[in-house]
């Protein structure tokens, strides 16, 4: 009833529209006629009869058609609509549904439509699943899902999922998931979420939001053409991986996040913005406006004026503060292993700790800027840089702790740019022409100032380096067991201002401290002190006494200065074996307060070398150069005599054996085992042995005796600054041949090879080790007498040649050894008193007078180290003459056995033998 009053209603109006034209269109002709005339009015015309009918008629023609159009569009299909209504608990399919169609899913329904093109609404609870949507849905609750989209969809609460979305999808609440969005996504509320943007076409992409969550999980546009973009007015946008594309805030209060960024941009206009992860792309920053970065790897945070940007972990990449005209902004990274931070002028740039040898903070960019570093373990700190040449750059850096790196201040000659560090443990500070710099404790490491550079109250302590060109500037240095070296090529110094020396190091050599490398002459160098003041410390100075030049020192004052300085010589006449005198002024004390005095200076060669200074009213001359074998040296020279000792002292040890045999009523064959151990001493050094033996005899119808033994021995020397072990193996062959009235003739030829390992401890410790080969051929000549009640008297004489063979070698630290090889020619006269016991057993003591005939030989020594090129030569003579008193004792302790043993000491010689003990047993069969 109510659709046919609304009908009537509607024709009625119609037909009053169609009158009203018919009029206009009649009229029109009349008023424009009366419109063109101009002298008189026209005269009032009326509307004839025959015209209002014709009007009327026209009407009437058209109204019908008019009405049966609207009839049949209109109304014929509303009446023909269809309402479909999902109440609780049912679950309806449809197959498709029309443009006046309606449908209505309450809470608790399920309602299923192929197409659609009806007008939906579904509230809270109810759910809804459409395959290809062209209607107007509205989604206020439930859950919907949309497999094709192709008209506006709108969300206002609930759950919706979309598979793809040719057409805008608006959110205003709950949440909308798109796999693959087509067209714009608007958000005012709630959450929406793309996962990916189609790529097919040139068409942007865009997802609006105003309010609420957006989310885009991949972002990535294919071509500069095919534009992805998220733009955030208000609330939060989220990109979870962006390859490529656009997130823009642009309204305060909006916040905008990048999960992982490898390409495209984030631009701040107003707002905030982060980034978790940056291997490309960048994020820019407007006025005002604030970002972070956790992880930088690589990509670019470029930093607008007033802005502020932070960096969690900063691996490569750039964070670029400022620019020429924008100014006031602000960049921290919290840890930098890589990449760079720039410092435009007018800006401000912080890291709290740089570790990466290739990170970077480069400040003073066109103009004045300010950086700092709380730790430095790592990578570079440059001032002033600019890479325009017409400009100098200029800037502040700071470093708090320096661990290692380097800090250039005035890298392109800026004469505005201060470097300052609190305390250096190592690395490098650089002040470069132009520059200031400054070290409050240089513990470490080393601070170059340059020819124009200006280094200010600098206290470098103990492991710490001043280094200076010729025309760099120091106010307020203080060496505080630290050292102040001059840079070699540069011949004149003069020190306007204050250097104060605590037991500091004042260095004018040609290496490093009292290492100098001799290989190469000197640039002797003057220098002025016009103010030394402090308690003393040590100077090292190069200079050459056989040509009368070399490094010199002119102090003018010293006010409270008294202290003493040790003066170290490097003279070129180290790198030889000769000794030289002369007088080559060295200091020049106007002041006539200080005291110097020549200290002994190894250089890490072969010599120790101490300078001699004789004072002439206020100037020091250098008039001697000492030279000694340094603590690493002697224990090359002692080890050589050291072995030779051990030989020496182990070679009579058969002897006394073959004594025992000839003197005893031995005469079966046997087997035998023996041990010697000692000790003995030389000069500078003490030595232990321990020889262990095992021979076979045999005897023959003529009262001879052959036989062969064994030796394997071990050795240690001990000196004062180093140790030495030797190893022994040897062969010997003996023979015994008894003559009439008690005479005998012992014959005895060994043959060995020694094993040495020796280290240093001194100065600069060394190792060396190496292997030669000895000789011997000894002759014992004798004649027992006996007297009553078993005691007979034996005087012996004994003569012994040997060799020992030349050995070559060269230390770990580069020192090349040559010994020469060397004869010896040993005699010995004296006698045993033996008396006779029980059982066959006996005990005697024994006086020997010895001597060594030869023993003569050459020692070479040749180094680098240190850059000396030395040579040391020395000729040892070992001739001697010594005693040895020995007592000892045979002891039967079956009828084939024999215990033996003997204890000797040494007397009056170079070695001497501070006790052995011989120990033995033999067997007969």
């Amino acid at each position: 009833m109510k659709k046919r009053e609304t009908k009537l209603q509607v024709q009625s109006i119609l037909a009053t529209v169609v009158m009203g034209m018919n009029l206009v269109n009649t009229a029109a002709p009349a008023v424009a006629v009366a419109m063109t005339e101009q002298q008189e009015p026209a005269p009032k015309q009326s509307v004839s009869e025959a015209q209002q009918e014709e009007m009327q008629s026209y009407a009437y023609e058209v109204l019908p058609i008019l009405a049966g159009y609207v009839d049949e569009m209109v109304f014929s299909k509303a009446e023909a609509a269809s309402s479909y209504s999902v109440g609780v608990g049912e679950n309806r399919s449809i197959a498709s549904t029309d443009d006046y169609d309606s449908v209505y899913v309450a809470s608790g329904g399920t309602c299923t439509i192929d197409s659609n093109r009806a007008k939906i609404n579904v509230v809270d609870g109810g759910s809804l699943n459409i395959g290809n949507n062209i209607g107007s849905v509205t989604v206020s609750g439930g859950n919907v899902s949309v497999v094709s989209n192709n008209q506006d969809l709108r969300v206002e609460g609930g759950n919706v999922s979309v598979v793809n979305s040719e057409h805008q999808i608006y959110v205003s609440g709950g949440t909308c998931i798109i796999d693959v969005n087509k067209q714009e996504n608007h958000v005012s509320g709630g959450t929406s979420i793309i996962k990916a943007m189609d790529t097919s076409d040139s068409m942007q992409r865009n997802q609006v939001i105003s309010g609420g969550v957006g989310i885009v999980s991949v972002m990535n546009a294919t071509s500069a053409y095919n534009q992805q973009v998220q733009t955030i007015h208000g609330g939060s946008g989220v990109v979870g991986t962006m390859l490529d594309g656009w997130q823009w805030i642009k309204s305060a209060g909006a916040e905008g996040h990048i999960g992982t960024m490898s390409g495209g941009s984030q631009a701040i206009n107003a707002g905030s913005g982060s980034i978790d992860t940056m291997y490309g792309g960048s994020q820019t920053l407007g006025k005002n406006t604030n970002a972070e970065i956790a992880t930088m790897v690589e990509g670019l945070q470029f930093i607008h004026a007033s802005a502020t940007g932070a960096i969690s972990a900063m691996y490569g990449g750039q964070q670029i503060i400022g620019n020429p005209g924008y100014e006031n902004a602000s960049g921290a990274i919290i840890s930098m292993a890589g990449g760079q931070q720039q410092i435009w002028a007018g800006n401000n740039g912080s890291i709290t700790i740089m570790s990466g040898a290739s990170a970077m903070q480069i400040i003073g960019l066109s103009g004045i800027a300010n950086g700092s570093i709380d730790t430095l373990e790592d990578g570079i700190q440059m001032i002033g840089y600019n890479n325009n040449p017409s400009y100098k750059g200029v800037g502040t850096g700071t470093i708090n702790i320096m661990n290692s790196g380097l800090q250039i201040v005035g890298y392109s000659g800026g004469s505005a740019c201060v470097g300052s560090i609190k305390t250096m443990n190592n690395g490098q500070q650089q002040v470069n022409d132009g520059g200031t710099g400054t070290v409050t404790d240089l513990l470490g490491g080393i601070q170059i100032v340059r020819s124009g550079g200006t280094a200010t109250a600098t206290t470098v302590g103990s492991g710490g380096m001043q280094y200076i060109e010729a025309g760099a500037v120091i106010s307020g240095t203080v060496l505080d067991g630290g050292s102040l070296r001059l840079r070699q090529t540069d011949s004149a110094y003069t020190l306007a201002n204050t250097l104060t020396i605590n037991n500091g190091v004042l260095d004018l050599t040609n290496g490093t401290g009292i290492m100098p490398n001799l290989r190469v002459a000197p640039v002797y160098q003057m220098l002025t002190l016009n103010d030394l003041q402090g308690t003393g410390g040590n100077i090292y100075m190069d200079t050459d006494l056989a040509n009368n030049t070399g490094d010199q020192i002119i102090v003018n004052s010293t006010n409270n200065g008294t202290g003493t300085y040790a003066v170290y010589v490097n003279d070129q006449s180290i790198v030889s074996d000769t000794e030289l005198t002369g007088r080559l002024l060295l200091i020049d004390d106007q002041s006539g307060r200080l005291n110097f005095e020549g200290i002994t200076a190894n250089n890490g060669g072969l010599w120790d070398a101490t300078p001699v200074l004789n004072k002439e009213t206020n100037q020091w001359y250098l008039s001697r150069i000492v030279k000694t074998a340094n603590n690493d040296t002697k224990v090359l020279l002692f080890d050589a005599e050291n072995s030779y000792a051990m030989w020496r002292n182990t070679a009579d040890s058969l002897r006394s054996r073959l004594g025992e045999l000839h003197g005893s009523a031995e005469h079966d064959n046997g087997i035998w085992a023996r041990t010697q151990t000692g000790r003995f001493s030389g000069s500078g050094y003490e030595g232990r042995y321990n020889l262990y033996q095992l021979g076979y005899d045999k005897i023959f119808a003529d009262k001879s005796v052959y036989g062969a033994a064994i030796d394997y021995g071990d050795g240690t020397g001990s000196y004062a600054y180093g140790s030495g072990k030797d190893k022994l193996t040897a062969l010997s062959l003996y023979g015994v041949w008894q003559g009439n009235r008690g005479t005998y003739t012992n014959v005895t030829a060994r043959y060995g090879s020694f094993t040495t390992d020796l280290k240093s401890y001194g100065g600069y410790p060394d190792k060396a080790d190496y292997k030669h080969h000895v000789y011997s051929i000894s002759v014992e000549y004798g004649q027992r007498f006996d007297y009553h009640q078993g005691l007979f008297f034996e005087p012996q004489a004994q003569f012994t040649m040997g060799r020992i063979n030349s050995i070559s070698y060269t230390t770990d630290r580069g020192a090349n050894g040559y010994i020469e090889g060397m004869n010896s020619a040993i005699g010995r006269i004296g006698f045993v008193l033996r008396q006779k016991v029980k059982n066959d057993s006996d005990i005697y003591i024994k006086a020997d007078l010895l001597h060594e005939f030869a023993g003569e030989r050459d020692l070479q020594l040749t180094s680098d180290a240190g850059g000396t090129n030395d040579i040391l030569r020395e000729h040892s003579d070992y001739g001697d003459t010594w005693f040895e008193l020995g007592l000892g004792g045979n002891v039967r302790i079956s009828k084939t056995g024999n215990f033996y043993g003997e204890v000797t000491r040494g007397f009056g010689g170079d070695i001497n033998k501070k006790w052995s003990v011989n120990a033995g047993l033999r067997f007969t069969f």
